[in-house]
């Protein structure tokens, strides 16, 4: 099974006006979401299923990832996949499908703290940029510390 954890896109700054799950894509991380899913169209596996967390930031960089790579299924959203969301609950999540490409997009710091869960007995240090994608490949199911970092990719300048 392969995983795809990827940040979401350079989103709006909070505000007074601007509750957090309501920030958001900026200009600028919609254009890099454009041109960097083009490079990892060329790169990575058409993923089977996209979930996402039900942030506006995120179901948009969702979404513009299901136009670019041309993905019929709609894209899944996952209430505890929301900032705050633990290890145990993602795993949940990708191995109940039965499908072999995943793809999840999220939040800091948790997609940091997945990595680290995901491929290592031990924490491991690894800070994510908006619009950075994460490969961590598992024999079959997703499990804590059975996984392989493939590649951590930030998002073209």
């Amino acid at each position: 099974m392969n995983l795809y954890l990827v940040r979401h896109g350079e989103a709006e700054k909070m505000s007074f006006s601007v509750k957090d799950y309501e920030r958001k894509l900026t200009d600028e991380g919609r254009s890099k979401i454009i041109s960097t899913t083009k490079l990892w169209k060329a790169l990575i596996i058409c993923p089977d299923k996209i979930f996402s967390s039900p942030l506006v930031r995120s179901l948009q960089t969702a979404e513009m990832i299901r136009e670019i790579f041309n993905l019929p299924e709609r894209v899944l959203v996952d209430n505890n996949l929301a900032p705050g969301c633990k290890t145990s609950d993602l795993i949940e999540i990708v191995n109940l499908t039965d499908v072999q490409n995943i793809m999840v997009i999220g939040h800091e710091p948790d997609i940091s703290n997945h990595i680290s869960n995901l491929i290592s007995n031990s924490p491991v240090s690894v800070r994510i940029h908006p619009f950075t994608i994460a490969k961590i490949s598992f024999d079959r199911q997703v499990k804590y510390s059975k996984g392989n970092l493939e590649f951590l990719i930030p998002p073209l300048l």
